[in-house]
Formats: structure tokens, C-alpha cells, sequence
């Protein structure tokens, strides 16, 4: 677990470069507001469905099908602890309720699952994406909207990552083959999804005074609920996951222990919210996490034993 520290290390330069990208696009004038709303768009009905239905194109062997059963118990486990934790410090805040609820998951944790336990250890976070998927949408339903605006129950079931999602799971569990040529479409397209996430909060770092993002005292709270308290909690329900899958419990901790969301902002954005408080929140984080994520993995270690 220790070697992870490196391997979190090179993700964040990666990270950093794609942020340096986008940020140097707006700089220039050669991104608009308009166009990061448009490449969020993106990221939400075309990338991050890839990403799951990627995940989801294996083999449904009996191990690689209790493997996903348990990641689906494990990650609703983990996002229970999440959402009740984050609740508890920051129900009258939108924003920040949402930011501490979901981790970056999709960019962060994945790649250092896949960097530090392999790309099979990709299926056993599956589950665990699965359930913040369908609870970020509700999330984003019910709170990250505008005031005058009702809540679209039907955007949760006709949304391309329920969609993609159901999809996923039926063609794993259907064992319904999938030819090459849209198997390497939606392999390329679901690695896409990083960089390009990562170029929109470049986006959205160029509005944003950096400054800013070391000045407000409540984001160094909710750091430490995303990045200590509820993964020291995740830790502890993860007892319920059997201890000959030590794979699955390494790689929650990972996903769950991983910086706030990217589609913190992409979706205050799409609200009209103070997306840029969300940004913030994602720097900080993120920056915090070279620290916090290796002293994570310690910890699963001690107490696992």
C-alpha cells in the first residue's frame, strides 16, 4: 500500500498538466464560458456513459460475477456512509453537501486502481460507481438545481448514465457479445473522459482567483470530511465485505477516499450556482490528497490487520 503514494503522485502531475491546459485554452480566449458548458455536456451524455459501459465489458465468470455482487454491496455501504456523514456537517449547504458526498471517482480513483492494483481491479469498483452514479443524479435532481426550478424525476431514469448503466449490467449479466469495432468506440471514448474533465476545471480554474482557494476556512472542513472522516468510516463498513476479497476493499478505499467530484462544478454550473466555490473545493482537495489518500491505504492496513 505504500507504493501507492507514487503512484498518486504521478496522477496529480498528470492531473495538473491537463488542468494547465485547460486554463492556458481560457487564458487565451481560445475556450469560451459557453464552451466549457458545452464540453460538460460532453463529459455527462457521451464520456462518462463510456466509461461505465468500458468497465462492464468482461468476461461474467462466476468470479467476476460475485465480484461485481459484492462491489455493489460494498459501494452502497460506502456511499451510505458518505451521504449520512455529509449530511450530518452540511445539509444547509448545498453545494458543499454534494462535494463531500461524492469523491472523483471517475478520474482519480479509477486511474489509481488501475495504476496500482491493475485493470482488473477496475470490475471490482464497478459497484461502488455504480451506486454514486445513481445518487449523484438524485443529488443533482433534488439539490443542485435552481430555486424556481422543480425537480425532474424523470431526468433520473431517462439520463444517459442511467441508461448506460442498465445497459452495462445487462449486457454483463445477459453475457450479450459486443462487436470489436463498438467495444474499441467505447474504449477510446472512455479514455477520453479524464483529460477532458480535467480540461474544464482548467476552464473553470482561469475564472477563479487562486488565491481564493487557501482563504476560506470552511473548505479546510469539508477537506477533512472527503478526505479523512469518511474513509476512516468506509474503512469500518468494509468489515461486512468477505477478507478473501481484499482487491475489492483496497479499491473502495481508494475510490472513496479519492478528492471531490468534478461534476461538483460541472453540474453548480448547469444550476447557477457559485460554481467556482465548487472549484475551489476541488483544488483544495485535490492538493490535500497527496497526503491524505496514501495515509488512507495505511490506515485500511492497520485496521484490516
Amino acid at each position: 500500500m505504500f507504493d501507492s503514494a507514487q503512484v498518486i503522485l504521478i496522477q496529480l502531475v498528470k492531473m495538473f498538466i491537463y488542468i494547465l491546459i485547460g486554463f492556458c485554452l481560457f487564458k487565451a480566449k481560445l475556450i469560451t464560458e459557453e464552451g466549457s458548458r458545452n464540453i460538460a455536456n460532453l463529459m455527462i451524455y457521451a464520456l462518462i456513459p463510456s466509461v461505465i459501459l468500458n468497465s462492464m465489458m468482461v468476461d461474467p465468470t462466476a468470479e467476476n460475477v460475485r465480484m461485481v455482487l459484492y462491489s455493489l454491496y460494498g459501494g452502497a455501504l460506502a456511499m451510505a456512509v458518505a451521504c449520512v456523514i455529509s449530511f450530518i456537517f452540511f445539509r444547509k449547504n448545498p453545494i458543499y453537501n454534494f462535494g463531500s458526498t461524492f469523491s472523483n471517482a471517475g478520474f482519480m480513483g479509477m486511474a489509481l486502481i488501475s495504476s496500482a492494483l491493475g485493470k482488473q481491479a477496475l470490475l471490482s469498483v464497478t459497484g461502488f460507481f455504480f451506486v454514486q452514479t445513481v445518487i449523484m443524479w438524485i443529488y443533482n435532481i433534488f439539490l443542485m438545481r435552481k430555486e424556481d426550478e422543480k425537480p425532474n424525476i424523470k431526468g433520473l431514469f431517462l439520463s444517459p448514465v442511467t441508461i448506460s448503466l442498465v445497459v452495462g449490467f445487462i449486457i454483463f449479466f445477459a453475457k450479450i457479445p459486443v462487436p470489436n469495432v463498438l467495444k474499441d468506440c467505447i474504449s477510446t471514448m472512455s479514455a477520453c473522459n479524464s483529460p477532458v474533465a480535467m480540461v474544464v476545471l482548467g476552464v473553470y480554474i482561469g475564472k477563479t482567483k487562486f488565491s481564493e482557494i487557501f482563504t476560506t476556512p470552511k473548505l479546510y472542513l469539508l477537506s477533512a470530511v472527503r478526505l479523512l472522516i469518511i474513509p476512516i468510516f468506509t474503512i469500518l463498513v468494509l468489515f461486512a465485505v468477505p477478507r478473501d476479497m481484499m482487491l475489492l476493499r483496497t479499491s473502495m478505499v481508494i475510490a472513496a477516499s479519492a478528492p471531490v467530484a468534478v461534476n461538483t462544478a460541472v453540474f453548480s454550473q448547469k444550476a447557477g450556482m457559485d460554481y467556482t466555490l465548487a472549484v475551489k473545493a476541488i483544488c483544495l482537495t485535490t492538493i490535500f490528497s497527496i497526503i491524505a489518500l496514501p495515509l488512507s491505504l495505511v490506515a485500511a492496513g492497520a485496521i484490516w490487520g
